[in-house]
């Protein structure tokens, strides 16, 4: 079996409480599987891709319950190592003007945290891929996952395969003069970066000379600097309460291609980033950037508009929504 696109990491059950309620008065907590790289590969299948994701998984219903998901959105499993061990946990307060969304990680130990070069056969694996995907979630759970991502970029980039990453930083893992370091010693070796406006300021021009750059200048320096083949920043902003946008632009092949901005109407943040990088793979897998761009933006925004982790948007979503036309730039 090839697939075209195949990532690994962790995933995690997220218990959040209902909107309006604090995590300490809730009685009931809504469930769902959660997990970056996951997120990606399920989007991409639900859009007709051959996706496959490995993790190690606890020999448990909890597992189970990440498997199954997965399976259900066509994703192939078949590379999961099943363990006596734990499954990490994530708790989530909603957010709403003046207060932050709250996040709580459970993760310590978990059985994806075991994940290591030697635990499978990773080279043919990724034999059978077009795309290697991966994020900096999985090099900051632990130390021999930080050995897992370079051993499996290099087999990429020996296998001639491309190699696409989102830095996708998470200050309650590792500093983020940690994470800088850490990307500096992968990036060259990778040819596809999806990264947030604000995550690409931040970890990548720690001098603050891109201050007055544009979202275009960023694509091209970040570019420039790691010989990128396509690049992906999303800009994204609230406006008003649960109200704002999503925005994204493509870099790939020398062009710069232009999403459409927007307006949502926000019911859940989290995923809309992985949703951005699975548009982008998707124009990447069709050599078309301005596919990339629209893509990236649309799925984007309708993530935000779906409760849960996984981005239930099919390609017809996509469609209907980008003939609306309706780009709040104009």
């Amino acid at each position: 079996m090839s697939w075209q696109v195949f990532t690994f990491g962790e995933a995690m059950l997220r218990l959040a409480a209902a909107p309006g309620y604090r995590l300490e008065q809730s009685q009931q907590l809504a469930v769902y599987v959660a997990g970056s790289e996951l997120n990606v590969a399920c989007l991409l299948s639900r859009l007709g891709m051959r996706t496959a994701w490995a993790s190690s998984l606890p020999d448990t219903m909890l597992g189970r319950i990440i498997s199954n998901t997965a399976r259900t959105h066509g994703v192939d499993t078949s590379a999961v190592n099943w363990l006596d061990a734990r499954l990490g946990l994530l708790f989530t307060e909603n957010g709403q003007v003046p207060r932050p969304t709250q996040v709580i990680y459970d993760r310590a130990n978990s059985a994806a945290s075991h994940m290591h070069a030697t635990d499978r056969d990773w080279r043919t694996l990724i034999a059978d891929s077009d795309i290697v995907h991966l994020t900096g979630i999985t090099p900051a759970l632990s130390e021999n996952c930080a050995e897992l991502c370079q051993t499996v970029v290099r087999h990429a980039k020996d296998l001639g395969k491309m190699v696409s990453f989102d830095p996708n930083y998470r200050a309650k893992l590792w500093e983020v003069a940690e994470a800088r370091a850490y990307f500096a010693r992968i990036l060259p070796d990778v040819d596809i970066v999806s990264v947030s406006e604000r995550d690409a300021r931040m970890l990548f021009d720690p001098e603050g000379s891109w201050a007055d750059a544009s979202l275009e200048d960023v694509a091209l320096r970040l570019q420039a600097r790691y010989e990128l083949q396509s690049v992906l920043i999303t800009a994204s902003e609230a406006t008003r309460d649960q109200h704002g946008y999503a925005n994204a632009l493509a870099w790939l092949d020398g062009q710069v291609y232009h999403g459409q901005a927007l307006e949502v109407d926000v019911v859940d943040r989290i995923g809309a980033g992985d949703s951005s990088a699975a548009g982008l793979l998707y124009g990447v897998l069709q050599a078309d950037g301005t596919v990339a761009a629209q893509m990236s933006a649309a799925l984007s925004a309708l993530s935000l508009t779906n409760h849960g982790d996984i981005n239930w948007a099919s390609a017809a979503d996509v469609t209907a929504l980008l003939a609306q036309g309706q780009d709040i730039r104009r």
